[in-house]
C-alpha cells in the first residue's frame, strides 16, 4: 500500500496517447511510459486508450493488439492505482480515458455526455469524463482530478454542449472547489466551449502562466514532412477552479512522435508553498 506523503506539491501529466500509435505509425507503449516518467508524475490522466480482450484493431488509427493499456501503463509508470472509463465498445475492445495514480483512489465518478447529432442527423462518437478523488498527503485537502475528451465538431457546437454538461455534473457530483480539469478539449480559446469554462470560474493555467506562448499541443511534430498541412493548435487544457487552495504551473512534454499530441505537465502546490515558487522553475524551452 502506498504511504501518503508529506510533500506539498503534486505533479500531474495529461496525455492523449492516440491508442499507443505514434506519428510514425509505430505502436509502442514503452516509449509513451518513458516520456511520461521523465516528469516523475504522481497522477497521469490519459485520453484515447484501449482495453482489448482479444487481438484486434479497435479504432481505425490503431493497430491489432490484445493489451489492457491502462493496466500496462500503470505498471510501466509505477503508479499502482488506476481507473478506466469506457466511452466506446468495439467488439472485444473498449476505448476511453483513464487515470493512473500514486495515491489511492478514494472515490470515482463517470460522466457520459449526451449523444450529439451533427446537423441533427449523424450521431457523433460518444465522449465521457472521469473524476477521481485523492488525498496527496496527510494535511492536504481531499482533491478531485477530472479528465475528459470532448467531441471534435469543427464548428465547436458539440464541445460547447459538453462543456456545459461537465460544469453541471461537477457541481452536482464533486461539490468542491478543490479540483483540476485536464484533457483533450478539442477547442480553441475563441470558442464558446472555452468561454463556458471561464464563466464557470476556471482559470486556464497555460494562459495564466505563459500568456505569450501559444502552447500548441497538436500535432505533436508539426514540422514533420508528413504533417506539413496540419495547423498547429492548442487542444489540450488544464483548468483550475479560481477558489481552489492549490496553485498550478504548467509546461508541455517534450516534442515526440510517440503520439499525435504533446502532453501537459501540471504541478500543483498548496497556496502557502506556491508563494515560494516562480514560473522559472520549469523548463518550457523544450517545446
Amino acid at each position: 500500500m502506498v504511504e501518503v506523503s508529506t510533500v506539498n506539491h503534486v505533479t500531474i501529466v495529461s496525455y492523449n496517447i492516440h491508442s499507443g500509435v505514434g506519428m510514425d505509425g509505430q505502436y509502442d507503449l514503452e516509449r509513451i511510459a518513458e516520456l511520461i516518467n521523465q516528469y516523475s508524475p504522481d497522477i497521469v490522466a490519459l485520453q484515447e486508450l484501449e482495453i482489448n480482450r482479444k487481438h484486434q484493431k479497435t479504432r481505425r488509427w490503431s493497430v491489432k493488439h490484445s493489451d489492457n493499456q491502462a493496466e500496462k501503463l500503470s505498471e510501466l509508470c509505477g503508479l499502482p492505482y488506476h481507473c478506466f472509463a469506457c466511452a466506446i465498445t468495439c467488439n472485444d475492445g473498449d476505448f476511453g480515458i483513464a487515470v493512473l495514480s500514486k495515491f489511492p483512489l478514494l472515490n470515482t465518478e463517470i460522466l457520459m455526455y449526451s449523444p450529439f447529432k451533427q446537423l441533427g442527423l449523424l450521431t457523433k462518437t460518444p465522449r465521457n469524463a472521469l473524476a477521481v478523488q485523492v488525498q496527496p498527503h496527510d494535511t492536504a485537502p481531499v482533491f478531485w482530478l477530472i479528465t475528459t475528451h470532448l467531441g471534435m465538431d469543427v464548428f465547436g457546437s458539440e464541445q460547447a454542449v459538453q462543456a456545459q454538461e461537465l460544469h453541471t455534473w461537477v457541481c452536482r457530483t464533486v461539490k468542491s472547489d478543490e479540483h483540476l480539469i485536464v484533457g483533450d478539449c478539442n477547442m480553441l480559446s475563441s470558442w464558446n466551449a472555452y468561454k463556458s469554462f471561464v464563466r464557470a470560474g476556471y482559470a486556464d493555467i497555460w494562459r495564466k502562466h505563459l500568456p505569450d506562448d501559444p502552447g500548441h499541443t497538436y500535432p505533436a511534430v508539426p514540422q514533420a514532412w508528413w504533417n506539413l498541412l496540419a495547423v498547429p493548435r492548442r487542444l489540450d487544457y488544464a483548468w483550475l477552479h479560481k477558489d481552489s487552495k492549490w496553485s498550478g504551473t504548467i509546461q508541455k512534454t517534450e516534442t515526440h512522435v510517440a503520439s499525435d499530441h504533446n502532453g501537459l505537465v501540471v504541478v500543483l502546490r498548496e497556496a502557502s508553498a506556491a508563494k515560494q515558487v516562480t514560473q522559472s522553475t520549469f523548463d518550457t524551452t523544450k517545446t
